[in-house]
């Protein structure tokens, strides 16, 4: 059963209402409202979940004993006590968090994924040159070969070119129109496509088509048959490049920086140790 496939329907549903109602669908800023609506539920979860109490005496019980390394830094005997009591509170403190960020981790890995997908490339122009890399099984003869069709969503420009170390076939084609479609390639009697993105607006990619059933950060399309001699099929999609002002910047370290930052001003507002 493709589970990544089914979830990101959904996912790619609701990330597309929310860009679309907020007008961010084309803009960066879509990602500071992704990681402003993320950082409320992280902190609920965390204040509802973890042992608050004993987080805040552990984080006081450490600040206590780095300050005591300041004072008493001439002192090798309290120095090393003083270490060795920082690593303890340290691991209470990341004991009674624990919980909490198990709850958090996958959310957070679906979001991620979501985010990757919408911001890291840039779908295909028309008549913009792409390249189809298709990797086989390795024992699997390239003299049985495969077949790149073209139709009305592509033309080929170069290929297939052979690569029989690595088990590789590689082709050069670039769209015809704009939207969603589709490439063939045709092996023995099995036909298998593999979606493309025509557009000039952000639209969510998914680069590859593979056998793995949790493939998150790299294919949301339905997998690979098992019986076909196939590992992995990949589309090259030009790189989305963010710009604040002058300042290019990556989309995940643009959801972090504002995830934290909105996340430590609602601690303040919800009383809630982190």
């Amino acid at each position: 059963m493709d589970i990544v496939y089914y979830l990101n329907i959904v996912l790619e549903g609701l990330f597309k209402f929310i860009f679309n109602i907020t007008r961010t669908t084309n803009r960066w800023t879509g990602i500071l409202l992704i990681s402003m609506l993320t950082a409320p539920g992280i902190i609920l979860v965390i204040r509802w979940v973890s042992n608050q109490e004993r987080i805040k005496w552990a984080k006081e019980k450490i600040k206590g004993n780095l300050l005591g390394l300041i004072i008493f830094n001439n002192d090798l005997h309290l120095i090393f006590k003083h270490i060795l009591r920082v690593f303890l509170f340290n691991f209470i403190y990341l004991a009674n968090s624990l919980k909490a960020v198990i709850i958090i981790f996958i959310p957070l890995l679906l979001i991620m994924s979501q985010l990757k997908h919408w911001y890291n490339w840039d779908p295909l122009q028309v008549g913009e040159k792409s390249t189809l890399y298709l990797s086989m099984d390795k024992t699997i003869d390239l003299s049985n070969k495969p077949f790149l069709l073209e139709n009305k969503d592509i033309k080929i420009a170069k290929g297939p070119s052979y690569f029989h170390d690595i088990n590789l076939v590689v082709w050069e084609f670039y769209p015809i129109k704009k939207g969603k479609g589709n490439i063939f390639l045709i092996i023995g009697k099995d036909t298998i496509p593999k979606e493309i993105i025509v557009s000039d607006s952000t639209l969510p990619i998914s680069p590859m088509k593979n056998r793995r059933s949790f493939s998150l950060f790299s294919s949301w399309e339905k997998n690979l048959p098992e019986d076909v001699p196939i590992r992995e099929i990949e589309v090259k999609y030009p790189r989305k490049e963010l710009f604040i002002g002058r300042f290019q910047i990556s989309w995940w370290l643009l959801f972090f920086l504002c995830a934290i930052i909105s996340g430590f001003i609602l601690a303040r507002i919800f009383r809630t140790e982190i």
